[in-house]
């Protein structure tokens, strides 16, 4: 037992302890280092997929790709055409506008707005803002400002089919305006759906994120914390005693020591960090007991065989 004691006291007086600084350092690495190991931050990655469709990304993709071409062609026939109409109507019924083209312009636009835009919109809005079942009434009348819409949509291109008002013409005429409608609802399922994904995988991500920051504010805490401070502590005590005067002896003891003498070597710096701790606390509040500034987390070893051998705190050069 003398013995042993005789080496511990050998171990303290050659190996140097740390300084305020380098181990306020490795206090801060060993607590990144906690959180490290605790968990990986989650990232919008791995919640991106949580829910998975019936059929892979890249046929939900393409099936959009094809509505978005089919909606421009329809929209794109009843474009002119509508747009043609409200145009020439408005300069015909404004005579007094007949010189202000502009107006007849910007009429056209609105009308072309008003018919095959409002199809879609009346459509996307019945789904995002009427979306319970105490606004189905609601989810209902959106029908209506839908319906107005097609109505323009197939008058604006009837006025301009009249004049070739075939079997191609009343196909031309009819066609454009139903496929606008069909895509929209298309769109409405399609579209909406991802959102809708997208949007619970982000509430999920943050969520996520909030728990994972609450967990890891105390590093101290975390389970993982003493592992990494006595890490943290060990290979600051081996790289501080690595140079200088005297490291060769220091390096040839440090490569013999057990781990129960790393140990005593952290339980030192602990020690020291906890005595600092609590002459700070002495000079800001007199009044507390000393024993109140521990360092949490510290390892729980038998005292010193003879503390009054342990060297003084190291001040930073």
């Amino acid at each position: 037992m003398q013995q042993k004691n005789e080496r511990v006291q050998e171990v303290l007086s050659q190996i140097n302890a740390l300084t305020e600084s380098q181990r306020a350092g490795a206090l801060r690495a060993a607590e990144e280092e906690a959180v490290k190991q605790f968990a990986s931050p989650p990232t919008f990655e791995d919640f991106k997929h949580g829910q998975v469709s019936r059929y892979p990304a890249a046929v939900r993709r393409t099936v959009a790709v094809m509505m978005i071409i089919v909606l421009l062609a329809a929209g794109n026939v009843s474009m002119f055409r509508v747009f043609t109409a409200g145009r020439n109507h408005f300069l015909v019924s404004h005579t007094a506008f007949a010189n202000e083209s502009w107006q007849a312009t910007l009429v056209g636009i609105s009308l072309f707005i008003m018919a095959e835009i409002m199809v879609v919109v009346s459509v996307m809005a019945r789904a995002v803002l009427f979306d319970t079942d105490t606004h189905s009434r609601w989810r209902n009348v959106m029908w209506i400002p839908a319906i107005m819409g097609g109505v323009v949509a197939v008058l604006g291109n009837w006025k301009m089919s009249t004049s070739a008002l075939d079997t191609w013409g009343i196909i031309e005429t009819f066609v454009p305006p139903i496929a606008v409608l069909f895509m929209a609802l298309i769109g409405e399922r399609l579209v909406l759906a991802t959102v809708e994904r997208h949007h619970a995988a982000k509430m999920a991500f943050d969520e996520a994120v909030h728990r994972y920051q609450k967990e890891v504010s105390d590093p101290q805490r975390l389970p993982t914390y003493a592992m990494a401070k006595f890490g943290s502590l060990k290979d600051a005590i081996r790289t501080e005693n690595l140079t200088g005067p005297g490291r060769t002896k220091r390096k040839r003891i440090m490569a013999n020591l057990t781990s129960h003498e790393w140990l005593i070597l952290v339980q030192r710096e602990l020690q020291m960090q906890a005595d600092l701790e609590g002459m700070i606390m002495n000079v800001v509040n007199p009044t507390m007991p000393p024993t109140a500034a521990k360092t949490r987390g510290a390892f729980l070893l038998p005292p010193l065989s003879n503390p009054q051998q342990q060297p003084a705190n190291r001040q930073d050069s």
